[in-house]
This record gives structure tokens, sequence and C-alpha cells, in this order.
């Protein structure tokens, strides 16, 4: 991760994080950033991955995996159109 990425956690259901992060962008569209007046319009491209304790459990210490897969979702979602939302 760098630049404008950055990495949340959550214990959230997938569902839920997905409702929440949708409500977020919604946000962003509908209040704009005003910049000298301007409204400066805002995306937000989201790449999600979750952890499966039947899968990641082996790999889990000293791994990269989800990192991996959150950063394939994000990059899906880029090259998609942008301003979207992309489970891996």
């Amino acid at each position: 991760m760098g630049g404008e990425e950055f990495a949340i956690l959550t214990s959230l259901s997938k569902k839920e994080t997905t409702q929440i992060l949708a409500e977020f962008r919604q946000q962003l569209i509908t209040h704009p950033f005003i910049e000298n007046e301007l409204p400066l319009p805002i995306t937000v491209s989201i790449g999600m991955t979750e952890f499966n304790y039947l899968s990641d459990t082996d790999s889990y210490e000293g791994s990269d995996i989800l990192y991996v897969r959150a950063d394939k979702a994000l990059y899906e979602a880029k090259r998609a159109g942008k301003d979207r939302l992309v489970w891996f």
C-alpha cells in the first residue's frame, strides 16, 4: 500500500462492510469537497478481501496474502472504471 491507499480491518460481515462502504461512497458524491468555492469531485475505488480461516490459517503467520488479494481487488476496481467496490 502506498500513496492514497490505506487498509481497514473490521470484524463486520461482508454484507455489513459492503453496505457501510457503499454509504461512504454515496456521501462523497452527495457532499463534495469545496476548493476555492468550487466543488471538487472525489471518487473512491475500494478493493476488499476477507480472512478465510479454512484456507488462510496455514499461511497466516508472516504472509501478505490478505494485502495481495485486497490489492488485486483494488486494481480491478480501478481498471473497471474507478469509483467501485470489488471483492476478491
